[in-house]
């Protein structure tokens, strides 16, 4: 049917996408996020130009980690999904919400 062939393709292209974007890209910016304010807050900067508000940095990198793992444990969903429509045993990971 229409909507079977729609779900084969959008399957596949979601996966695809969400590994580029949310795991690839988003480790990249993570990255640079994590060097920039690593430096900032080590030489000074961060407090010279707000003083009293480099507290806002640290919130701010606690939730770049909070986000990281759940994006990583939502592509680890995505994979162990693949590989179980692949035909593999694979451990259902999924936390039940449907």
């Amino acid at each position: 049917s229409f909507r079977a062939t729609i779900a084969d393709v959008a399957v596949p292209l979601f996966a695809i996408t969400f590994s580029y974007y949310r795991v690839f890209l988003w480790c990249a910016v993570t990255k640079d996020l994590w060097s920039d304010a690593v430096h900032v807050l080590s030489n000074g900067t961060a407090e010279q130009y707000r003083p009293g508000k480099s507290f806002a940095l640290y919130i701010i990198l606690f939730i770049s980690l909070a986000l990281t793992f759940l994006q990583f444990f939502w592509f680890l969903l995505i994979v162990a999904e693949v590989l179980t429509q692949l035909g593999f045993d694979v451990p259902d990971f999924n936390p039940g919400f449907e």
